[in-house]
């Protein structure tokens, strides 16, 4: 990421400009997550077997077996929770700094069947249900992680988001989900573990991570580096702060949009924000 000046940029609140109080980078891709002027990162890690087990075994092995090797090579300083989702989200490990623990929890997990494969096998479910039940656990993330302080980074390792098609069905639930995740800080980064043959869904994937202001990462064999990669993305970036005009705590939500009159920039940022009740 080049750097970018703040008398480049344009912030607007409900169509609104607003003046930008203040502004600096954060972090850089690669370095550790933590110092004395940066706070620790928070990370949860979803290994999805609701939607990947519906194009096939493989790509679970694939996307735990990336997670594990990523964890082995990171470097210290980011706290990281792993969950899996089947036929419910389960907690595989707390946050922590440990990553020899957190590499266990996930080689366990991968060692074994659950026995909802065989009970809730997400390869026989329709796309309904199991968009149903994949909001449901972005809302349980979103409502777990909503009191940390800071920005968290939603690393969803999964082969096949619902179609984009099936999603339109769904569209004001999944409008609330990625909502909610916005108010809780979230950024959500969908992982495809499907190698070079890229992701089924991918417009879906996109279509779920641009209003939290994260990206798809996919089209790649290396599924450690992919995990990596979202993890680094997540580390750099800027923090703008402005004070809103004629700001009114009534619940409602504001739109924001930033722009750069530096040509060729892709800003990404979530979209908006609540202006929560006290």
């Amino acid at each position: 990421m080049g750097d970018l000046r703040a008398t480049g940029l344009r912030l607007f609140d409900n169509g609104v400009e607003e003046i930008i109080a203040s502004y600096e980078k954060l972090g850089q891709a690669g370095a550790p997550a933590s110092s004395d002027a940066q706070p620790q990162r928070l990370s949860i890690i979803v290994l999805d077997a609701l939607n990947t087990s519906n194009t096939g075994y493989s790509e679970q092995i694939y996307g735990r077996e990336g997670v594990s090797h990523m964890l082995s090579k990171l470097p210290p300083g980011d706290r990281i929770a792993i969950f899996a989702l089947g036929d419910k989200l389960h907690l595989l490990h707390d946050f922590s700094t440990d990553y020899g623990s957190l590499r266990a929890a996930v080689d366990k997990y991968q060692a074994g069947q659950p026995a909802n494969w065989v009970e809730y096998f997400p390869g026989q479910l329709s796309e309904t249900i199991r968009i149903r039940d994949t909001l449901q656990a972005l809302k349980q993330i979103a409502e777990a992680t909503k009191n940390y302080p800071g920005r968290k980074s939603l690393l969803w390792v999964s082969a096949a988001f619902p179609t984009q098609v099936a999603m339109t069905v769904f569209h004001r639930e999944a409008a609330e989900a990625m909502r909610e995740l916005g108010v809780a800080d979230v950024v959500l980064y969908p992982i495809s573990p499907e190698g070079v043959r890229g992701a089924k869904q991918l417009d879906s994937m996109m279509e779920m991570a641009a209003p939290t202001g994260g990206r798809v990462f996919h089209g790649s064999n290396d599924v450690a580096a992919l995990v990596r990669g979202a993890m680094d993305d997540a580390r750099e970036g800027y923090l703008l702060t402005f004070v809103p005009k004629d700001y009114l705590e009534d619940g409602s939500f504001h739109n924001l949009r930033i722009t750069s009159s530096r040509k060729g920039v892709d800003l990404r940022y979530r979209p908006g924000y609540v202006a929560d009740r006290h």
